[in-house]
């Protein structure tokens, strides 16, 4: 079935149709004339349009429909918040409550293959004692890296099992936590056989600025 037939008679309007066999017939006498020879055509393309458009007319029906959006309402509909939500944000903020740092991409966790069963939130949980520690604050980068492998290879030879290096956020380097990857770097490279896993710290113990690592004896 035709689609035209779907539409109602008024609003099919068609002023167009005839203007192709118009102009055809307006230059059909010029094709016999002498080769060479012009003659202006005797209807102007301003004419034409214009008898063409004389048949236009308008569709009442569309007066109705608005032109445009509205200017006075709102960009976007706001989203009710829940009055628990918000209590609990008000806990975090004033330190009532404490986040879960696991559940965010900062947290760090690793466990040496060859001690797969190591209980990694024991760790995380502070089960372990820490016997020693170090601050990386004030170091760049490069002198960071230093310090952690003297330090790993003194706490390597007193036999520590568990200490904590504290690296920062980097939230002030244009960088990003640079002192960080270096640190999961070594940790999970060079020192790998030395280490039995690592993950970030509680929140007072550092949070997400710190790790605790649990090292192999001998």
């Amino acid at each position: 079935m035709s689609k035209d037939k779907d539409i109602p008679d008024n609003l099919r309007a068609r002023p167009f149709d005839d203007l192709m066999d118009m102009i055809e017939k307006k230059w059909s006498g010029l094709a016999d004339k002498h080769e060479g020879e012009q003659e202006e055509p005797q209807i102007s393309d301003e004419e034409l349009f214009r008898d063409a458009m004389s048949r236009v007319r308008e569709i009442k029906e569309f007066r109705d429909i608005p032109v445009g959006g509205s200017k006075t309402g709102p960009a976007f509909i706001p989203r009710k918040t829940d009055e628990k939500d918000d209590e609990i944000l008000d806990e975090i903020t004033s330190g009532k409550r404490s986040i879960d740092i696991s559940a965010t991409q900062e947290f760090v966790r690793w466990v040496n293959p060859d001690d797969r069963h190591f209980d990694i939130t024991e760790l995380h949980r502070g089960s372990y004692s820490v016997q020693d520690y170090i601050d990386l604050h004030g170091y760049t980068a490069n002198e960071a890296e230093e310090e952690i492998e003297e330090y790993l290879k003194d706490a390597i030879r007193r036999g520590l099992s568990c200490i904590k290096i504290i690296h920062g956020r980097g939230l002030r380097s244009a960088n990003g936590p640079v002192i960080k990857e270096r640190l999961v770097n070594l940790l999970q490279g060079k020192f790998r056989k030395k280490i039995r896993a690592f993950v970030s710290a509680r929140q007072c113990d550092g949070g997400l600025g710190a790790v605790y690592v649990v090292l192999k004896q001998k």
